[in-house]
């Protein structure tokens, strides 16, 4: 058995991003055709700038024979010169995880610890474990447990998944507070 580590969305995974010049606007609806024709994979498309004069097409793995496919089908679709600047091929690696998340530690740790700062002494007649122990674990937990989701079940990490967790964490915060105040 092998680890397979995180699913890495094709934002931070490696992956092959394909930039197609154009001289004139190209239909997005035939270049998609096209790629899906090619490709036949999950892959992203869209215009790279708001001049909308490059495509660029994102995608998790390709064959040398696909992308050489789908430069054949472009090119002869709409005339585009055979040279290294019209369509070019560049390979992007991963991203670290703590690359990814590391705009989120220092927000979400100031806030847990004022938090149980707070909860020690608001609730300190309830006793240690429930107005401080037993808030952190809580916290801890959920958190490991949603990062050993994440990882088992291999679902792609993006820019969506990881905020999730910091709204939950929040949450979970703020509802304790209401259990611990009854």
């Amino acid at each position: 058995m092998t680890l397979s580590g995180f699913n890495l969305g094709t934002n931070y995974g490696s992956s092959k991003i394909i930039n197609i010049y154009m001289t004139e606007k190209y239909s997005m609806d035939d270049v998609k055709s096209i790629v899906n024709e090619t490709l036949g994979e999950k892959y992203e498309i869209g215009y790279t700038d708001e001049f909308e004069d490059t495509i660029s097409v994102k995608v998790k793995e390709a064959s040398n024979e696909q992308i050489s496919n789908l430069k054949t089908k472009i090119r002869e679709k709409y005339n585009i010169e055979d040279d290294v600047e019209s369509i070019m091929i560049i390979n992007s690696s991963n991203i670290r995880i703590l690359d990814i998340v590391k705009e989120y530690i220092k927000p979400i740790l100031i806030t847990f610890v004022l938090v149980i700062i707070y909860y020690a002494v608001a609730f300190r007649k309830l006793g240690i474990m429930k107005s401080f122990v037993s808030p952190i674990l809580e916290v801890v937990g959920v958190g490991a447990v949603y990062v050993s989701i994440l990882a088992i079940a291999r679902v792609p990490i993006n820019e969506i998944i990881i905020p999730v967790r910091n709204v939950y964490i929040y949450y979970n915060i703020i509802g304790n507070y209401n259990l611990l105040k009854e």
